[in-house]
């Protein structure tokens, strides 16, 4: 972790970015498995607020006029929102259905 991952703000380290997210991913997942839902919650917004950074620019695009990689920086942001109303839900906090 301390290889890729910030400890102050759970953001990646610079020239870490793209190991940091599977890094996280396992993390995450750990904490999921393990049912440490505040944890997991702390971690996937973090995750979360990455992703909505790097595809914020893309946003108001047309889905048709996206890249390769644009799509895939959307999807990332789509797979982390569903993972974080996940967690969220699985904790019975309402704020869940907003994601």
């Amino acid at each position: 972790v301390p290889d890729f991952i910030d400890p102050a703000d759970n953001r990646p380290l610079p020239g870490r970015e793209e190991s940091w997210s599977l890094v996280m991913e396992y993390r995450i997942r750990i904490a999921t498995i393990l049912q440490r839902w505040p944890e997991a919650a702390r971690l996937q917004e973090a995750r979360t607020a990455w992703d909505r950074q790097r595809a914020e620019p893309y946003l108001a695009l047309e889905p048709t006029n996206l890249t390769d990689q644009q799509k895939h920086l959307m999807r990332a942001l789509g797979v982390s929102l569903f993972s974080l109303g996940t967690i969220l839900r699985e904790q019975g906090d309402e704020a869940c259905v907003q994601y």
